[in-house]
């Protein structure tokens, strides 16, 4: 990261201008001399953060995100994208296709985050990446990327972090975001009976989920923290929520019990279930779970348009 703390003192003292800095950062990216993660975490080194002037940090974010542009001259609205992973493990890269796949289907722009990974960077490292990143997309999407409409969603651990990220900017800015996709998350760090009783199962189970809150919420008594298990959360005056899971997913207890929730909020939400469904339905190439996911782009697609 020594070269991006140089770029960094040279724009500082003047030698740099702005956009050389963002291209070096470009430059730098392209040639894997440092991936998005690492840029994004030597970001918030307190070390890297005194040598940021101005907004320049907000504008870096901005180029740390994975977008993929919409056709149409102007898009519906942004989606901005949580990848999923334990918060332990993926990248803003990792889900291109399905990404595509949105783009091509509703007609967004979609900027998926790449947020600092546990055991690295616990709680609440990865979950402010992902604030940060949506607060600068509602001052500034209009302007970049052609529309200031935004919806916001995610798989698994992302969904967790849509959903916390979603409930941090409602507090004071109500009606920033027009919608939200949750798929299959973890919304009960503290484990929900479907959870404790998933003894076996595809891809997670009570153990593996055991060792990714432990690396992502070390401490055990704060796991119950609505900014970590949004089940436990005040639900009230979220926007439009679709929810997505399969009967056999060791997760479908926290999506049921949120749906639930939601509704007694007074949450306009949908819920779409998938029988037989496991963990991660939507990469299977199956008819039920690809209707699954049709309806979830059409949530996507209604709610983009407004």
């Amino acid at each position: 990261m020594s070269g991006f703390v140089q770029a960094l003192d040279s724009y500082r003292n003047g030698t740099l201008s702005r956009d050389e800095l963002l291209a070096e950062i470009e430059r730098q990216l392209a040639s894997g001399e440092a991936d998005s993660g690492a840029l994004l975490a030597a970001l918030n080194n307190e070390q890297a953060r005194e040598r940021l002037p101005g907004n320049i940090h907000i504008e870096i974010v901005r180029k740390l995100l994975r977008r993929r542009e919409s056709p149409a001259a102007e898009p519906t609205a942004v989606f901005v994208h949580v990848h999923g992973g334990g918060w332990t493990i993926g990248s803003a890269a990792g889900q291109d296709a399905a990404l595509e796949r949105i783009v091509a289907n509703t007609g967004m722009t979609v900027a998926s985050v790449d947020y600092r990974l546990a055991p690295e960077h616990p709680y609440p490292a990865g979950l402010d990446d992902c604030e940060r990143v949506t607060r600068w997309l509602i001052e500034h999407a209009a302007a970049e990327l052609g529309t200031g409409r935004l919806l916001i969603g995610g798989e698994s651990a992302g969904a967790n972090l849509a959903l916390c990220t979603a409930l941090r900017v409602i507090r004071d800015q109500p009606d920033a975001l027009s919608g939200a996709a949750l798929y299959y998350g973890n919304y009960d760090v503290t484990m929900t009976p479907s959870q404790r009783q998933a003894e076996s199962g595809f891809l997670i189970t009570t153990g593996s989920l055991a060792w990714f809150y432990d690396q992502y919420v070390p401490d055990a008594s704060r796991r119950d923290d609505p900014d970590i298990s949004p089940l436990h959360a005040d639900l009230h005056g979220l926007p439009p929520v679709v929810l997505a899971v399969g009967t056999a997913d060791s997760l479908v207890d926290d999506t049921m019990f949120l749906a639930s929730r939601l509704l007694a909020a007074c949450v306009d939400t949908e819920l779409v279930v998938v029988p037989g469904g496991e963990h991660a339905f939507d990469m299977a190439p199956v008819p039920e779970c690809q209707e699954a996911v049709a309806a979830v782009d059409a949530f996507l697609a209604k709610h983009a348009a407004g």
